[in-house]
């Protein structure tokens, strides 16, 4: 093993506590109830993923698109949207780190291994990922980040796994892809020909999925996973 891509949402950051603050900060600039904010975050974000398993989100407005949506859902004009995710991503605190998250990174950084970032946007462009990365030092332990609206491709295309190992000259069966979503993080890597790992957080022990995919509860797990894979 040569190189770990890491999803971020869910898997470094927690979507849970970025998407509560911006239902909040939606709430206070649209003036819309909070049921009319997580509604219509919640119908938006399974109507782009729906369109991306199926390969059908338009490659070129990927970010846009998402907040045109969101838009057009709460009767708001697309610039409502837009502070309303830049005034998220400032507000968010510490606790938007996943517990082990920086731990992970640095262990795998100790062992001598690439780590990188492959994440689909939605709703704030990658920036915002990356300036949280920064802000608690997680992208201390990385050493490139790879986003859907920079490489106009999104999981679970394979070009967006293959295009970073391209990157650093690794084949796909040198490098480890780690993620919270079955189908763009756990099956769009293995469709690759990585070796994947599926976080689920019911699972109660590590589970090895067929050649090359495995599950565990967290991200520590992954630690364990690449012991596995040394024997």
């Amino acid at each position: 093993m040569k190189l770990i891509s890491f999803d971020v949402w869910n898997t470094l950051l927690s979507l849970k506590v970025m998407i509560e603050e911006l239902q909040r900060c939606l709430v206070e600039l649209a003036r819309i109830k909070v049921e009319e904010a997580s509604q219509a975050i919640f119908e938006v974000r399974k109507e782009i993923k729906k369109e991306r398993k199926e390969g059908k989100s338009n490659r070129d407005r990927i970010l846009e698109v998402s907040q045109e949506l969101l838009a057009n859902r709460i009767g708001k004009d697309v610039e409502v949207v837009k502070r309303a995710v830049a005034k998220a991503t400032l507000n968010v605190d510490k606790e938007v780190v996943i517990e082990g998250a920086r731990d992970t990174l640095r262990k795998v950084r100790d062992l001598g291994l690439i780590s990188i970032t492959i994440g689909n946007v939605m709703f704030w462009p990658s920036s915002y990922t990356r300036l949280l990365l920064e802000k608690y030092q997680l992208a201390d332990y990385i050493d490139r980040q790879f986003y859907s609206d920079e490489l106009r491709v999104y999981k679970p295309m394979k070009k967006m796994f293959l295009e970073p190992l391209r990157y650093f000259s690794v084949s796909p069966e040198e490098a480890l892809h780690i993620g919270d979503t079955r189908s763009e993080d756990f099956e769009g890597a293995l469709n690759a020909g990585l070796y994947a790992v599926w976080i689920n957080p019911k699972a109660t022990r590590i589970e090895k999925i067929g050649e090359r995919g495995f599950m565990v509860g967290n991200v520590n797990g992954l630690l364990e996973v690449l012991k596995i894979l040394e024997r």
